[in-house]
């Protein structure tokens, strides 16, 4: 009897299991593939202003490539990037923040050329 109730038991969970993985359950996540970023890109800070989101810097992802300098915008309502900075810091494994009384985004740390870089950076937007 006991392992006709472990038997019952255990289907009842697959069952629910297997329910809350379909598009009826509220939680359901459905990714969309959306426009790739324009470069290989690794380790990049990222933050968002509410309304775009932000890659900083980062590394170019393959064996020629080298730390990047440069700071993408992707606009989620238009679908689109864009270079908003070609000139900070070339580094990656950066942490980044974005203060919007500030209306500025900090990158802190990060490797330049195979040493850790302690230095804090402000991009301010507009």
């Amino acid at each position: 009897m006991k392992k006709l109730i472990f038997i019952l038991l255990f289907l009842a969970a697959g069952t629910s299991i297997a329910n809350a993985q379909t598009n009826q359950d509220p939680n359901y996540l459905k990714f969309t593939s959306l426009h790739n970023i324009p470069v290989k890109l690794m380790w990049p800070a990222t933050v968002t202003d509410g309304q775009n989101l932000y890659a900083i810097n980062g590394f170019g992802g393959n064996v020629t490539a080298d730390f990047m300098d440069r700071i993408y915008k992707y606009d989620p309502q238009a679908d689109s990037w864009s270079i908003v900075s070609k000139n900070t810091t070339s580094k990656a494994m950066t942490s980044a923040v974005y203060l919007p009384e500030m209306k500025s985004a900090y990158v802190f740390g990060g490797m330049m050329d195979g040493f850790n870089n302690c230095k804090v950076s402000r991009h301010r937007k507009g």
